[in-house]
């Protein structure tokens, strides 16, 4: 007479496994990002934002060239030796940014607001892993569509531009540092959206907070009488829009402004996971 089995650890009596792991949290973060039809919307608008306003861009620089009389230069504000289709292209970054705010917002805002937040957290009690792969997945989603909008823009941009004799290559200065910024800044900017959304724990609140820093406070606070605002305003997240932009944009070099953009989101990080984990869902 033999002595019943007992289930191997982490499986169940029918010997399926249902561990929690970090892929599987993934894994479940990508079912729901592709099942939520606000995040698929707000990537499409992405998309059409990015590459429309890169041609409507590249139509103005033309029509400015005409209007000139054709002779491009620096009483156009054009410095050619940079690339002009990239700027064109990256040009839909500034509006598009708002559109990925608000989809790293929305990542861990709609949970809180539906409850589904409990329902995450009970399935990883340790909280930090479920976070680190919606983290992963909203970063590395907005990347990959950030990127192929760069690269789209800057090809529907070339033919108008084109007609002037300003198009670009991918080859020409700065260009390939422009299309990839923008990506890397779109895709980071998601990240601290989703960070400050968590600290926060509101769709409203989030948005609210990151759309104050990074474009209602960088207009008004230089406009105060006093230095030591004006300075402290040039370290707000915004100075990473010098990744993408041509040199001397601001006084930051690109991946210098870059980099405040990466400490700011790593301390919303911070923050996110120390009350992720001290607060109840």
């Amino acid at each position: 007479m033999t002595s019943p089995t007992s289930p191997r650890k982490g499986a169940t009596a029918g010997g399926a496994d249902r561990r929690v792991t970090f892929p599987r949290l993934v894994r479940s973060e990508l079912i729901k990002l592709v099942s939520v039809r606000s995040t698929v919307w707000s990537l499409s608008v992405a998309v059409v934002v990015l590459v429309g306003f890169a041609a409507l861009m590249a139509y103005g620089i033309t029509e400015q060239v005409r209007a000139a009389g054709g002779v491009p230069g620096a009483e156009m504000g054009l410095d050619l030796s940079t690339g002009v289709g990239a700027t064109a292209a990256v040009f839909g970054v500034f509006l598009g940014q708002l559109v990925f705010v608000v989809l790293g917002v929305l990542a861990i805002g709609s949970e809180y607001s539906t409850g589904m937040i409990r329902s995450t957290l009970t399935a990883a009690p340790t909280r930090v892993p479920a976070l680190a792969a919606k983290t992963l997945v909203y970063g590395t989603v907005a990347f990959l569509v950030a990127a192929v909008s760069m690269v789209l823009a800057f090809v529907v941009a070339q033919p108008l531009l084109a007609s002037e004799g300003l198009d670009s290559t991918f080859g020409d200065t700065h260009v390939a540092r422009m299309l990839l910024g923008g990506a890397l800044y779109l895709a980071t900017m998601t990240v601290f959206s989703l960070a400050v959304g968590t600290v926060v724990r509101s769709t409203a609140a989030g948005i609210s907070v990151v759309v104050a820093l990074v474009l209602i406070l960088p207009i008004f606070l230089p406009l105060i009488p006093w230095q030591w605002i004006k300075d402290a305003a040039a370290y707000l997240p915004n100075a990473a829009e010098s990744v993408f932009s041509v040199p001397g944009y601001n006084s930051f070099s690109p991946w210098e402004g870059y980099a405040v953009l990466l400490v700011w989101t790593t301390v919303a990080a911070t923050a996110a996971v120390v009350l992720l984990r001290r607060r109840d869902a």
